[in-house]
């Protein structure tokens, strides 16, 4: 019989895993699914069937990637946290070869991939872009995908691969449809292999988690009854697959539990750790984690879901109470020594912010979100799908022409810029450039209204510095500033991302080109802080202040800490457990 002859088409897009051809994840590594060409089609004209017939790249690019170990969080504090150097190839062109030279030039095999700490920071912006980010922001198209038939060496080389569509792990298929189709194998035979095609995808929401196979094959190629078929390997294989995506959405669920506050961090919480006024150090705090809560402040009750909060001590030390669904922090704290809060010169650096390697990226604000930070009208997408004026913020802005509830967004409103607002200050960071740095994290972030950050609340900031040179006498300052979600107490939903803002988490339906709503815009701000000295005279000194997150210009609120949440009616909110004289009206010292 005359061997089946046909010609390369062009590379294909596909969406993969930087780690293999299976869309898996190694447990100890974070997401990442990149978008590249494949060498997968091929007509009629000069490529053989056989083993020779696979549709295989003439050229290649390498695309580098660096991640970091997700289980540094784990590792002693001794020992380095660890960062990973992966390749994957892209095809440039197409020729006729072999399936083992196909399988080579797909991932490269690097023996030794880990890279040092300064490598993963110089080349991490340079990583292509991670499709997780989006696919888990929005509504989103399924990624096209391919898979090799079963029994490929017996099938004519346009048969070899099945386009099908796939939601990325960790999103859920809103919709799905499965159909038969026709293959045709060498010698005239047919078989009929069922496709399963993701339609439509969303955020990932906790639930339903799209992670399984996409296509299944029929067992025997040569019969040409359709029906509903199984993997290429068996009942055993699917077993292993169904396991692997259990463990891979435990893995999605888990990465979101921080690495503590212990260690490093421990300081920050005011009577933790003891204070050497002779060598303005602080003593390590020698008890256990257990024993370090009951110094951390409780502010749980403010997070959309107080089960699914993390703990992260960031470097700086940048210690941070998360709130994983609403993705913001309640609260972050870090300690200043006198040697720090005197320091005149401070410059804030130019800096970008960065995702903290600490939990998963799925928990975190991205540089999506931000994507037109200056172009934000002060309007809210409904649950109806309307497009309504925030009724507060206009007010904010537009004093005193009031808006109405459920008033229509017009097109013609200011624009305000949205920051992304530090909890822990840069200038609080001052002391070492890296300390600064250190406070450029999205964990340390929440959206704020870029007027009142840049404006009233960077005053606040600046004079909480001074207050501590006059009022401190040399005794650490322990900062804690947080935020009030505005999923908490009567406040008005409002949550962020690229399509701006809405009274709900996820995709937009006005706007589905944007990514969604994925972030919570928080409420209030406010920060405490407390200096106290042990040593005669001993002495405790404190203040705090707050201000609603909304546009425009209007003045933060200097308070005694008693008063800090009386706006949100929140109650027995302690924010300095271990020292009851930090909440003390008496020892309240106003900025």
């Amino acid at each position: 019989m005359l061997a089946v002859v046909e010609s390369i088409t062009g590379p294909q897009r596909e969406v993969v895993s930087i780690y293999n051809d299976e869309f898996l994840t190694p447990l100890s590594r974070p997401q990442y699914f990149i978008e590249v060409y494949r060498c997968v089609e091929v007509k009629v004209g000069d490529c053989f069937s056989g083993m020779h017939g696979y549709p295989v790249p003439k050229t290649t690019a390498e695309i580098e990637i660096v991640v970091p170990d997700i289980t540094n969080k784990d590792r002693d504090s001794s020992d380095k946290n660890k960062f990973y150097k992966y390749v994957v190839y892209n095809h440039t062109s197409c020729k006729c070869g072999t399936f083992k030279f196909r399988n080579g030039t797909l991932h490269k095999t690097i023996t030794n991939n880990e890279v040092s700490e300064a490598d993963y920071k110089a080349k991490y912006r340079k990583n292509p872009v991670n499709l997780i980010h989006r696919c888990h922001s929005h509504v989103c198209n399924p990624q096209p995908r391919y898979s090799l038939v079963h029994e490929h060496a017996n099938v004519i080389p346009k048969s070899k691969y099945l386009a099908y569509q796939q939601c990325l792990p960790g999103s859920v298929a809103l919709e799905k449809n499965n159909y038969n189709i026709s293959i045709e194998m060498i010698f005239g035979r047919e078989g009929i292999v069922s496709v399963l095609n993701d339609i439509l995808c969303q955020a990932y929401d906790g639930e339903n988690v799209e992670q399984c196979p996409k296509i299944e094959e029929d067992r025997n190629p040569v019969t040409t009854t359709k029906k509903t078929l199984t993997m290429p390997s068996g009942k055993k294989y699917l077993m292993w697959w169904m396991n692997l995506c259990l463990i891979h959405f435990l893995k999605v669920q888990a990465q979101c539990i921080g690495n503590g506050l212990m260690n490093s961090c421990a300081c920050n919480f005011i009577n933790a750790c003891t204070y050497d006024a002779s060598t303005k150090k602080f003593v390590a705090f020698s008890g256990s984690a257990s024993d370090l809560k009951k110094f951390v402040p409780n502010v749980r009750s403010f997070a959309l879901s107080p089960s699914q909060i993390a703990e992260i001590c960031e470097p700086g030390p940048i210690g941070i109470i998360y709130d994983c669904k609403n993705r913001i922090p309640l609260a972050a704290t870090i300690v200043l020594t006198a040697d720090q809060y005197e320091k005149r010169s401070y410059v804030r650096p130019t800096q970008s912010f960065m995702e903290s390697v600490r939990i998963g990226h799925d928990f975190q604000q991205n540089d999506i979100d931000y994507t037109t930070p200056l172009e934000h009208v002060p309007c809210y997408e409904s649950m109806n799908k309307h497009h309504y004026i925030e009724q507060n913020w206009y007010n904010a802005l537009y004093l005193p022409n009031l808006a109405y509830p459920q008033s229509q967004c017009p097109s013609n409103l200011k624009k305000s810029a949205i920051h992304r607002g530090h909890l822990i200050a840069a200038s609080y960071g001052r002391g070492t450039p890296d300390r600064t740095i250190h406070t450029f994290i999205y964990t340390n972030a929440v959206p704020q209204f870029g007027k009142k950050n840049s404006g009233a609340w960077r005053a606040f900031e600046r004079k909480l510095i001074e207050w501590a040179r006059q009022n401190c006498k040399e005794a650490p300052l322990h900062v804690i500033v947080g935020s009030i979600p505005s999923t908490y107490g009567t406040n008005d939903r409002r949550f962020f991302g690229e399509a701006g803002f809405s009274e709900f988490m996820g995709p937009s339906n006005l706007f589905p080109r944007k990514a969604g709503y994925r972030v919570n815009v928080p409420a209030y701000m406010w920060t405490a802080a407390c200096c106290h000295s042990a040593s005669p005279p001993s002495f405790t000194v404190s203040t705090g202040f707050f201000a609603p997150n909304k546009p425009g210009r209007r003045l933060v609120n200097s308070v005694e800490l008693s008063r800090l949440f009386s706006s949100v009616r929140a109650i027995g909110v302690d924010l300095f457990p271990k020292m009851p004289s930090c909440n003390e009206d008496g020892n309240y010292v106003p900025l």
